[in-house]
């Protein structure tokens, strides 16, 4: 039952990250009913049930019969699934968090993909919710590794600072160092990059400008299923 609950909370995250962004990205009223994207019919509460609508309308629109964005409905799936299979045995309250922590994320990731920046209301207000809610934990990562965490924060803003690095992507480090851990950080940092390095080799418009937070999330991600892995199979 819990994998089921977390598969649909993780799912609607996914589709509401995904409607966001887009609504930023084409400047339409965040609170106006969702339609279809070729004839601007409002959409039915039956159609906008993740991945499932999909399913019924066989992939296409049920007014203009023009196919429907896949990419809406694998966020959904793929997400869904992540959530549900990463936090099936965290203690509530920490999964709670995280849906909070990576719902928040993962429309930071998207706005930033479409767009290449960030709502600054959004940005904040995500931040100091994450920041409240875990600020015990935050507290003790702080104490743990004072020292090396000033250092790498003072090289954040310094990046910021000489343009090197957007401001959204220094404040994201730094909460990530704060809430998950200096280790946590280093391997974050780390993965994002080889992404970014990989991605860069089988791209060949490398001059283009490119969003870096959705990179940030995939690092994250697979930094979970790594410490996941090692818990399985180590301790």
């Amino acid at each position: 039952m819990k994998f089921l609950i977390l598969f649909i909370l993780g799912t609607i995250l996914g589709s509401s990250a995904e409607c966001y962004a887009m609504r930023q990205t084409n400047n339409h009223s965040l609170v106006k009913r969702s339609f279809c994207d070729n004839c601007h019919k409002t959409l039915m509460l039956w159609q906008l049930i993740p991945i499932i609508g999909f399913i019924v309308q066989f992939g296409r629109c049920y007014y203009c019969k023009r196919p429907i964005n896949i990419r809406s409905t694998l966020i959904e799936l793929i997400f869904g699934s992540y959530i549900a299979f990463l936090f099936l045995c965290s203690p509530i309250l920490i999964t709670i968090k995280y849906l909070v922590f990576f719902g928040w994320l993962l429309f930071l990731a998207l706005e930033d993909f479409y767009l290449t920046s960030v709502n600054v209301f959004t940005f904040f207000i995500g931040y100091f919710v994450i920041l409240i809610l875990n600020f015990n934990t935050i507290k003790i990562n702080l104490l743990l590794f004072p020292f090396e965490n000033l250092y790498f924060y003072i090289i954040f803003i310094l990046l910021s600072y000489f343009k090197k690095l957007g401001w959204a992507d220094t404040w994201l480090f730094i909460l990530i160092g704060c809430y998950f851990g200096f280790y946590f950080l280093i391997f974050t940092i780390f993965f994002s990059c080889l992404f970014i390095l990989v991605f860069y080799i089988f791209n060949k418009n490398s001059d283009q400008e490119f969003a870096f937070i959705p990179w940030i999330l995939l690092g994250i991600l697979f930094c979970f299923i790594l410490n996941h892995i090692y818990i399985y199979f180590w301790i």
